[in-house]
């Protein structure tokens, strides 16, 4: 057993007399995915596709092409992309080849040779990508050049249909590789500045990339006709700096726009039609942030508006999945942000939360008082205790949006459930009905608490089945049977069962938080019950934005709860006990008041860009001039601090005097 060291380096096999029987010493040629490169069974060099451990080498490919794409050339044409680049051959004479297409829609893509072309591999290929009558969205192709006893060479080709036209967009304008947000409507341009925060002025000279193709150029602050790929020097910037942005189309100015520097991640989104309830709206989803380091590109989308109460306010919360083609199509899981991975989407609008950070910071704290969401029966940690979220703003169409954040859903991916093994049939649909529900591994299910005083107390209507998906089969009897028991066990039944039903730890840390912030209608509506395989029941949080907000100690109402409820009056359970101790060790480190505000007051200073006057709030409220009920102070933390402090209190009191 031995190693080649990555570069290549010699390997020898001698006789007992010293001689040598073989060797070899490669230097390695260009590496390609999949494929090995080694000694063939001819005694030459070849790529090999299969391995053969312990078994000699087969012939193999003798060299493999190459598209040269440091040497793409972009040309431009009404309707059509076009790239030439060149196919040619390692380690061998030119070879006759031949092209191959494939993508999503046989017509858009097309390949041909350029006008040097000899039939042989020093090529100039033209990639044709031909955008009319495409319906938009973002198109993928690959395109192959093969030759006999050669490895193939594979481009892939990528174009995005926009929704519409910008000479502005048309541009792809980038700082460091990260995009921009163009807001026609409002004549500026949206750029997220970072990583290193500039609440404070620091330099920031960042390289300028666009199209410069049809006589386009770019200035900045008036200084005009910056090349593409050039060192744009800003000087010294913060967030909030007046700062310009030209277009000029063969020397002359064409627009003049503002451009943004934000402390947030910006979102650009278009869309065809009007964005309703039901059903999701085709359209495009790309996200920019330098803080993360990531420009996604555009993304195929559908979305729709979501919420209950929140759906009847001016600004409206999204729902929006990710999709390979044009949506609908086959879903695309992708990490936006650092989030995980996945492909559905929440676009919170935070519209009636002055301090943009309610229903985050509660979240923040849940995963901080226990970061994952159960733990399996091998003692392995697993999901995550509550969604995580980022504050963004948001272009629609090119017209500014607004401040959303950006986060992720409570669903069967992100606690790590372990899915329910469904049967498939010839064509490899799922048969829901053949599942075998009697196999502890198939128990995994997610419900989601709806608006109901007195949950856990009657029946399952006060909730609704999350996963497996309704359509696809109920799955009232794990959640009857956790109701049936809570709700009609003898008291001495309920304290020798109940840990055996229910991750008890879990719903005390539910309890103290919610009662640290107040977040009152979280109680009995806002939360998810699940339960990984046949193990026990936990809840993770949803929905905070009401925290510290109606008043003080509304969160304290265990009979809302009814689990909660027989929890803390049957002593003998020693969840008051616990509760006394956890509360005690939480109020030295988590929930101390300076803590907690901390955590809003970070929030609070990436909408307020620092105290520029040009922030994110400024923006929010011109595009939402009544956001936060009117308040004057939105963005503000306001009599919060003197809230959450007469809160910890009173809270402190109640937990005190709990009998044991």
């Amino acid at each position: 057993n031995f190693k080649l060291g990555k570069g290549g380096e010699y390997l020898g096999l001698s006789k007992p007399d010293g001689t040598v029987a073989d060797e070899y010493n490669p230097e390695y040629p260009a590496q390609t995915t999949d494929f090995s490169y080694g000694k063939s069974s001819e005694d030459g060099v070849a790529y090999f596709r299969t391995p053969t451990p312990g078994a000699v080498n087969n012939e193999g490919f003798i060299s493999l092409l190459t598209f040269d794409e440091s040497n793409m050339t972009f040309i431009g044409a009404e309707g059509v992309l076009t790239e030439q680049v060149v196919l040619s051959i390692e380690n061998g004479d030119e070879q006759p080849y031949t092209l191959n297409v494939s993508s999503q829609s046989a017509s858009w893509l097309q390949v041909s040779q350029g006008a040097d072309a000899n039939g042989a591999t020093s090529d100039q290929i033209n990639i044709i990508a031909d955008t009319q009558g495409l319906e938009p969205g973002t198109y993928y192709g690959v395109v192959t050049a093969e030759s006999p006893n050669y490895l193939a060479a594979t481009l892939q080709v990528q174009i995005v249909v926009r929704l519409v036209a910008d000479d502005w967009v048309e541009r792809d304008l980038k700082f460091d590789g990260i995009g921009v947000a163009v807001d026609s409507e409002n004549e500026r341009i949206l750029f997220q500045l970072g990583p290193d925060e500039y609440y404070t002025p620091a330099t920031f000279a960042p390289t300028l990339t666009y199209q410069s193709g049809d006589g386009y150029t770019i200035g900045i602050n008036g200084e005009a006709s910056l090349t593409s790929d050039i060192t744009a020097n800003f000087g010294s910037v913060t967030y909030g700096d007046d700062n310009t942005i030209q277009l000029y189309k063969d020397g002359n100015e064409v627009s003049d726009y503002a451009l943004v520097f934000t402390p947030l991640s910006v979102i650009d989104m278009q869309v065809e039609d009007e964005i309703v309830r039901s059903p999701k709206t085709t359209g495009l989803f790309r996200v920019m942030s330098t803080l993360y380091d990531q420009d996604s590109g555009y993304y195929n989308m559908g979305i729709e508006t979501r919420g209950n109460s929140a759906s009847r306010l001016p600004k409206l919360p999204y729902d929006l999945e990710l999709s390979e083609a044009p949506y609908p199509s086959d879903d695309i899981n992708v990490k936006l942000l650092e989030l995980r991975k996945d492909d559905d989407w929440i676009l919170d609008a935070l519209y009636r939360d002055e301090t943009f950070a309610r229903n985050l910071v509660c979240h923040d704290v849940a995963r901080a008082l226990q970061p994952y969401a159960f733990i399996d029966d091998a003692g392995v940690e697993r999901g995550k205790a509550a969604i995580e979220g980022k504050l963004t703003e948001v272009v629609l169409n090119h017209e500014y949006l607004g401040v959303f954040a950006l986060h992720e859903q409570v669903d069967r991916k992100l606690l790590d459930l372990t899915e329910v093994d469904v049967p498939l049939d010839e064509q490899g649909i799922e048969q829901w009905d053949e599942v075998d529900f009697s196999d502890p591994k198939n128990g995994s299910v997610v419900y989601k608490a709806d608006s109901s005083a007195s949950l856990l107390e009657s029946d399952s209507n006060s909730f609704e089945q999350k996963y497996p998906k309704v359509d696809d089969i109920r799955r009232d009897e794990p959640l009857e049977e956790l109701i049936d028991f809570v709700t009609n066990s003898g008291d001495q039944e309920f304290i020798d069962g109940v840990e055996e039903r229910v991750d008890v730890e879990s719903v005390l840390n539910f309890w103290l938080m919610i009662n640290a912030l107040d977040v009152r209608d979280t109680l009995y509506s806002n939360y998810f019950l699940a339960r990984n395989e046949s193990g026990k029941f936990f809840i993770a949080p949803w929905d905070c934005d009401a925290a510290l907000y109606y008043g003080i100690a509304n969160s304290w109402h265990p009979e809302r709860n009814h689990l909660i409820e027989r929890l803390m009056e049957l002593t003998a359970t020693g969840f008051n006990t616990r509760m006394k101790q956890r509360w005690t060790e939480l109020r030295q480190t988590i929930f101390t008041h300076d803590a907690i505000l901390a955590r809003f007051e970070a929030y609070s200073r990436q909408v307020r860009g620092g105290e520029a006057t040009s922030s994110a709030i400024t923006r929010n409220l011109e595009r939402w001039p009544d956001a936060g009920d009117g308040n004057t102070e939105f963005g503000y933390l306001g009599d919060l601090s003197d809230r959450l402090h007469n809160q910890l209190g009173i809270i402190d009191g109640k937990i005190a005097d709990l009998p044991e």
